[in-house]
């Protein structure tokens, strides 16, 4: 991080780890988010043939997948 020209982080704590307790300047914030709104339908648009057949109540997961993200959890 020394030579860095920029560092980005997603979360505050570590935003705000890096600019107030090290000082450094070229630090910036990148939280991790979404526009809920992108994910509601109204009437006029209808669901894609892909998710039609997809029970209802659906989930969204916006984000990255990794190890600690539990697939089979969302899946049930």
């Amino acid at each position: 991080m020394d030579i860095a020209d920029a560092i980005t982080t997603t979360a505050t704590s570590l935003f705000l780890q890096r600019v107030s307790i090290e000082g450094r300047k070229n630090v910036y914030l990148s939280r991790n988010a979404v526009n809920e709104s992108d994910f509601i339908l109204n009437k006029e648009i209808s669901i894609p043939d892909d998710l039609i057949n997809i029970p209802e109540p659906r989930i969204v997961y916006t984000g990255a997948i990794y190890n600690w993200f539990d697939v089979e959890l969302f899946i049930k």
